[in-house]
């Protein structure tokens, strides 16, 4: 091909393909094939081949279309690139009648702008595209779009060609990974032509892995009749349609007439694996069956689509067969208008043999039968879930003549459907009910069921979950735990698999529904960084997202992995959050080797409900809430959670009463170990806890650091921590840099309301604008206690109370170090004790040193009446104050300087301030109860030599060695 001009071939049959030029061009190499005996093949370069040579009904491929009349393989570069455009002279290609039938196969091609022409015969008016006439035709990975069909004019009569991209007569096509898109048929006065994307009259039709999207059937006025089938239509044809999605189709000029928006069959449908969505007409918005055809649906969606006056929002059956439905979702269909009804599917006439394994949810009716609205006899209803439909008379299965029966009801749910006034929400039987066995009914209104009886349950909520992804290749609702439909069902005729496929049962008996629920853990191994929701979990398509929508309705405490290919990488949030509503572990590659982030758009991690969940090697970054009252940037959890080996950093909230920039834990258990916190923050108006806000719940914080966290808000509490009402424990960790930087506001590092106990740990380098930079400890009214032990609050600021702030309760202090803070009012840089009103404050202080500190060191600070104690245990080494008259033990060392070094990493997990050679605390502590190592831990003991060194810091003796060398050698 060196040419993309039209142009004939001057000597057809001579074996070279030439135009009076000398050229080849597409049309004179199919005239020579065509003139040649036997098969051939044309491969076309990329480029776009414009027909130009005018002549309509010329079957030689001389002008107009081009006519194949031998057997032909025409394959291009890609559908992108190859393009052959008729710029509607004509109709594209026509496979015409021969015999034997010729075989043509097209590939990596578009085929667009045809335009077939009018005439007196609708089989010539048809296929604005491709036109087989008793041909083998397959299409392979080609774009069939924008063509159109003519009109034919029969006596007094004009109707519309069928098939605006593809017309199969007497022939058998295949589509194959193709696109049939924005084709129309011709809109004639007395009724517009069938199948907007595809037609099959007597011939077969099979589309695998295919798109037909935004196809219509023509409509030459708004009063004229459309064409049936908008994406495709099969008459006295089989249909086959695989793998694929037929969605945003249309019957007529507004889908308000006519029947089949996406598919419309009156012969064999058989539709697998496959999404039937949006498509819009008057009847069947999804798929029509009429006229004693059958239709077989397999593991497929039927969703959003719309019937605007004649039933069916998602299925229309009208004397024909729906032979069965299995493991299939139908699901957010409308039927609009008076008559008809069914949301989900409408039946008038024929039969439905069975539906099994399905579900059918979220369908409307504006008449009745919100989910199916039955008007012909059903054979088998068997581990169907009907639920969240809506209609005025009976939101969820609606049998609508006395002549109807259904013969078999079994292991059916029936439930959360919704009607208008005394009309029943779930189930009207107005005919016969045959057999009713372990179903969910859970309005009692409409039917005969009785609760107990035949293992019927009536009256009983089933505790389903959301519909969504749980497995498999369609949606289904879960069973939650404790659901009374898990392990009710009955084992007859029951199938092995449920919807999903997961095997049945999984307990002592089958669960009633299309969801078998398993207490069985599993591991998910991750292996893609994409974020993604599709249903395909196959090998290198097992998202985060789609593991933990896994996890979540399995029932066990399952666990997530990661393929060590996705070590280095980052998975980026592109949905929504990641909520986990069941137990759960996920374990990463370690947090320098693997991110999630929410992508500085949504919240990383939603642990609803009370799950308990483990994270373990993750960095959880990006997080962020623009929502009031949206808490929790990074996480939130309100069951229990264990963070080990991880980093929580930059994530944040920035709207009001929004807390916990980095977790926000709410009436569970937060255990955080070996992981880091920071760089979070609240910026929002009552919004606290720029790194972890925890209420009413028990928090351990263990070998970890919570570092330059920040609150911004006015009266904001605790930039790095904050435990309202809630059980605190910090041991072995580092709470450093957090700011809280709003006015009046209190507790820079770390702030509780409840129990606190702080353990070899160091609080340093963080400030707050009023008060307690370090730590802010308050009762809140409850008889709760403070225990600091082992521990050093050093360079923290604030106006007063910088180290530490007590305004209620009881507060232990024992060999601690308190130095180096700054009260900038000048009140209590080291320890404040505050007490206002009623309000009673007991400080106990033991072995502790409370010296030099860059203002007073210990203070009183009472206001308003109210007790304020300030109590020594001994053994203190206290610089200045106004409580010094505190300290009157014997042991006690007041107005001196302790003779620190700077803080530094003298071993173990947290830095010190060891005590310099002279220093007055050096030997001076308490001996009794002594902890038995100081802050360092493991390698430092507490106790060295007799005595006990104050505050947190153990000074380590050297012993000298004596080397004894004898006496000298006497000379020879």
């Amino acid at each position: 091909m060196n040419t993309t001009l039209d142009t004939v071939d001057v000597n057809p049959g001579n074996g070279v393909a030439l135009d009076a030029n000398g050229n080849t061009s597409l049309r004179a190499a199919i005239m020579e094939a065509n003139a040649l005996v036997g098969p051939d093949e044309i491969i076309l370069p990329a480029g776009t081949f414009d027909l130009t040579i005018g002549g309509a009904f010329e079957d030689a491929a001389a002008s107009g279309d081009l006519d194949i009349t031998d057997s032909l393989t025409i394959t291009g570069a890609s559908a992108s690139e190859t393009i052959i455009d008729a710029n509607q002279l004509d109709r594209v290609i026509d496979v015409r009648f021969a015999s034997p039938p010729v075989d043509v196969m097209i590939t990596d091609l578009t085929i667009t702008g045809g335009l077939a022409p009018d005439g007196s015969s609708i089989f010539d008016v048809g296929g604005g595209g491709i036109l087989n006439y008793w041909g083998n035709l397959t299409i392979t990975r080609v774009s069939v779009s924008s063509n159109e069909t003519g009109l034919a004019t029969v006596g007094f009569s004009e109707f519309g060609g069928h098939g605006g991209g593809i017309s199969t007569v007497n022939g058998t096509t295949m589509i194959i990974d193709s696109a049939i898109t924005n084709n129309r048929t011709g809109g004639g006065q007395t009724r517009g032509g069938d199948g907007g994307g595809g037609h099959g009259l007597s011939g077969t039709t099979v589309i695998e892995n295919s798109v037909i999207s935004g196809n219509r059937t023509g409509q030459k006025t708004a009063s004229a009749n459309p064409g049936r089938g908008g994406g495709v239509y099969s008459e006295q044809g089989a249909m086959t349609i695989t793998g694929s999605t037929v969605s945003s189709n249309m019957t007529g000029i507004d889908g308000s007439k006519e029947r089949g928006g996406g598919v419309s069959s009156r012969d064999t449908l058989i539709i697998e694996d496959s999404l039937i969505s949006n498509n819009v007409s008057g009847g069947g918005g999804g798929i029509d069956i009429f006229s004693n055809g059958t239709l077989q649906i397999i593991d497929s969606t039927i969703s959003g689509n719309t019937a605007t006056g004649l039933g069916g929002g998602g299925i229309s059956s009208n004397s024909a067969e729906i032979s069965s439905i299995s493991g299939t979702t139908i699901s957010g269909n409308t039927a609009l208008g008076s008559s008809g009804g069914g949301g989900g599917i409408y039946t008038i006439g024929g039969q439905i043999g069975s539906i099994q394994n399905s579900t059918i949810s979220g369908n409307s009716s504006t008449l009745r039968g919100g989910g199916l609205a039955i008007g012909n006899s059903v054979g088998l209803l068997q581990n169907v879930t009907i639920a969240n439909n809506t209609a005025p008379d009976t939101g969820g299965l609606h049998q609508r003549t006395s002549t109807t029966s259904i013969d078999v009801m079994r292991n059916v749910i029936i439930a959360d459907n919704t009607s208008s006034g005394a009309n029943p929400d779930d189930l009207r039987i107005l005919g016969q009910l045959n057999t009713a066995e372990n179903n969910l009914i859970e309005d009692s209104a409409g039917h005969s069921l009785i609760n107990g009886s035949g293992g019927n349950i009536v009256g009983v909520d089933p505790s389903l979950g959301a519909l969504a992804n749980h497995g498999g290749t369609t949606l289904t609702h879960a069973l939650l735990s404790g659901s009374p439909a898990i392990d009710a069902g009955s084992e007859t005729g029951t199938p092995g698999i449920d919807q999903r496929g997961v095997a049945r049962p999984q307990g002592v008996a089958s669960d009633i529904g299309a969801f078998e629920w398993s207490n069985t853990p599993v591991t998910y191994v991750v292996d893609t960084l994409v974020d993604e929701s599709d249903g395909d979990f196959s090998s290198g398509d097992l998202s985060l997202r789609e593991a933990i929508e896994r996890a979540n309705v399995n029932g066990g405490a399952d666990e997530i992995q990661f393929a060590a290919g996705l070590s280095g990488g980052t998975i980026t949030l592109t949905i929504e959050q990641l909520e986990v509503t069941d137990h759960l572990t996920i374990t990463g590659l370690g947090a320098s080797n693997l991110t999630v982030s929410g992508g500085n758009t949504f919240r990383v991690f939603d642990l609803q409900g009370s799950p308990n969940v483990t994270i373990d090697g993750l960095t959880i970054t990006g997080g962020q809430t623009s929502a009031v009252a949206q808490a929790g940037a990074g996480i939130r959890s309100t069951g229990t959670l264990q963070l080990l080996n991880s980093v929580v950093t930059n994530n944040h909230t920035t709207a009001n009463v929004s807390d916990g920039g980095g977790i926000y834990q709410s009436t569970g258990t937060l255990t955080i170990t070996n992981s880091t916190v920071s760089g979070n923050s609240t910026s929002g108006s009552s919004s606290f806890g720029g790194g972890i806000l925890a209420s009413q719940s028990v928090v351990f914080v263990t070998n970890s650091t919570i570092d330059g966290n920040t609150t911004s808000a006015v009266g904001g509490v605790g930039a790095g921590i904050l435990a309202f009402n809630g059980d605190l424990t910090i041991a072995d960790s580092t709470i450093s840099n957090n700011v809280n930087s709003g006015a009046n506001s209190v507790g820079g590092g770390v702030a509780a309301t409840g129990n606190m106990t702080i353990t070899g740990s160091t609080i340093s380098g963080n400030s707050s604008d009023f008060q307690a930079g370090g730590i802010g400890f308050d009762s809140n009214g409850n008889p709760v206690t403070a225990t600091i032990v082992n521990s050093t609050i050093s360079g923290n600021s604030a106006d007063e109370g910088a180290g530490i702030a007590n305004f209620r309760g009881t507060l232990n202090l024992q060999h601690t170090t308190v130095t180096d803070n700054t009260a900038l009012a000048g009140n209590g840089s080291g320890v404040a004790s505050y007490s206002n009103g009623t309000n009673v404050a007991d400080t106990v202080i033991l072995s502790s040193i409370i010296a030099d500190n860059n203002a007073t060191d210990v203070d009183n600070i009472l206001s308003g009446g109210g007790t304020n104690t300030i109590t020594s245990s001994g053994f203190n080494l206290i610089g200045t104050g106004n409580a010094l008259g505190a300290f009157s033990a014997g042991s006690d060392q007041i107005g001196v300087s302790a003779g620190l070094d700077a803080l530094s990493d003298n071993g173990g997990p947290t830095l010190t301030h060891a005590l310099l050679p002279g220093s007055l605390a050096i030997d001076a502590g308490d001996t009794s109860a002594i902890p038995t190592t100081d802050q360092r831990g493991a390698g430092f003991p507490r106790l060295e030599g007799s005595l006990v060194d104050i505050g947190a810091f153990e000074l380590e003796y050297v012993i000298p060695t004596t080397f004894d060398f004898g006496t000298a050698a006497s000379p020879v």
